[in-house]
């Protein structure tokens, strides 16, 4: 493709028709350790895309992603995370970042800063606040009414505190009407037309779902499943950042061409202020779905520019 910014080239994929994608920041050969390849998987991954002109090749099958797993699909490919323990002494570690604060019970684990990983999520219960100011404003308002509500349900902390933004994507150029329309990100200079704020429930026994009756501020629901990509990052949080992170996943959707955009973003906090600021450890994360099938086109491979991930810092010694 031309010169051009992550989102004018995920503007131009999202437009253009393409039907027979193929590996290129993620191969068949990074599918998880623990799952075999089928047969028909094996013939696929031995096919070679074919120049412009020559007869379409069979499309390479999409990776599969269980409940609760994550597979990585470009940054970093090399970089892990380290988990010792289980349940409540449940840690994560990578670098200087650290995540001693367990997670929910079938949460995808952690995407290391400078990865990209494909994720599933299990429908999960968590407390909701919702809000229209600034967001960095707003996490400051909202932190406390959660924070009294899980005391008051005697509920644990857990992380990641979830902040999902709307008002962040509009739908792609030159498409048709449509009930559900394929998106991008919305100009650097957007701001959200609101967010929601969550505390996750560890189980989701440990309450009931519904208004809390105690504040009505918050509301405790039962999130869809879903699966997203994801970019770690490691550093300054907030609203620039999430838009930061965002024009490089544009780029990985650009280059990959076999998933578009199902939703908005949402961003992962997983350190309190106990942690440095340069030590804490987030991820941006969009819904994805497999992009929707159109005439065939060939297959141009391009990848995410290296220095757009960051991988984390050495631990110090």
């Amino acid at each position: 493709m031309p010169n051009l910014s992550p989102l004018a080239r995920l503007a131009r994929v999202l437009a253009a028709p393409a039907a027979v994608f193929g590996l290129s920041s993620c191969t068949l050969s990074n599918l998880s350790p623990a799952r075999v390849m089928t047969d028909q998987e094996k013939r696929a991954a031995a096919v070679t895309p074919t120049a412009p002109g020559s007869t379409p090749v069979a499309p390479i099958p999409l990776p599969e992603v269980a409940f609760g797993q994550a597979l990585r699909v470009g940054g970093d490919l090399a970089v892990t995370a380290k988990r010792e323990g289980n349940g409540d002494s449940e840690t994560w570690a990578v670098g200087t970042a650290l995540i001693n604060t367990p997670l929910p019970v079938g949460y995808a684990p952690p995407t290391p800063p400078g990865a990209i990983d494909l994720k599933r999520y299990p429908s999960l219960r968590r407390a909701e606040y919702t809000g229209t100011i600034t967001p960095g404003l707003g996490m400051n308002f909202g932190f406390f009414p959660l924070f009294n509500h899980i005391k008051r349900r005697d509920i644990a902390m857990t992380s990641p505190v979830e902040m999902d933004y709307r008002g962040l994507m509009e739908p792609a150029a030159d498409q048709p009407p449509a009930a559900d329309p394929q998106l991008k990100p919305a100009s650097t200079d957007k701001v959200p037309s609101d967010w929601t704020m969550s505390f996750l429930y560890r189980k989701q026994e440990q309450g009931p779902a519904g208004a809390d009756s105690k504040d009505a501020r918050i509301s405790v629901v039962d999130t869809p499943e879903r699966l997203v990509v994801a970019l770690g990052f490691q550093g300054g949080q907030g609203l620039g950042r999430v838009k930061k992170e965002l024009d490089v996943l544009a780029e990985w959707l650009a280059a990959d061409a076999r998933w578009e955009p199902a939703g908005e973003p949402r961003a992962l906090y997983y350190n309190g202020p106990d942690r440095r600021d340069r030590d804490k450890w987030g991820e941006v994360q969009l819904p994805v779905r497999p992009r929707r099938a159109a005439k065939p086109e060939a297959f141009r491979p391009e990848t995410v520019r290296p220095e757009a991930v960051k991988p984390a810092p050495a631990a110090t010694p």
